[in-house]
């Protein structure tokens, strides 16, 4: 870990102690960021990159093997992916209440709708897959019975046009 990391850490550290329900987290040493993360599964990052005093902020999102929901359908019109930017030798309280005012403000409501869509992302892939598997039913049916086309089982029909 390189002097800069370590001096940002030092300041996430302490500007957590400022925020009710985050707290810090270690990252692995070949993170490029740090990060605090809430007792509800919401995590803030924090990257100085190449300027020493500079730190970028940007939320971490729900995913679904790898896909950002925030990514699909979840920004009104008028809306933005919240990202700010602070000095890190501002006084620390400074730091924390401009966290709070600047991005967590936005960043939660926006992380709660995202977990809102995952589940109705998730419920539509579970009953996407229950059709399927009834499709399938249907077609080793028609293939053990040779069926192309004629209706020998009703119950087959009805199954079907369910879908």
């Amino acid at each position: 870990m390189n002097n800069k990391h370590e001096e940002l850490n030092n300041v996430i550290i302490k500007v957590a102690k400022y925020l009710d329900g985050w707290r810090f987290k270690y990252n692995n040493e070949h993170s490029t960021f740090v990060s605090i993360i809430s007792d509800h599964g919401m995590q803030i990052n924090f990257d100085n990159g190449a300027e020493t005093k500079k730190v970028r902020v940007f939320g971490s999102w729900p995913k679904i093997d790898n896909i950002r929901i925030i990514d699909h359908g979840i920004l009104r019109s008028n809306e933005s992916i919240p990202s700010i930017n602070f000095n890190s030798s501002r006084p620390i309280k400074v730091i924390a209440n401009d966290l709070i005012r600047r991005f967590i403000k936005y960043y939660i409501p926006l992380y709660m709708r995202c977990i809102e869509k995952k589940k109705e992302l998730l419920e539509e892939i579970s009953l996407t897959k229950i059709k399927i598997n009834a499709l399938q039913k249907v077609g080793e049916v028609q293939r053990k019975y040779n069926i192309s086309g004629v209706d020998i089982n009703p119950n087959i029909v009805i199954i079907v046009k369910l879908f």
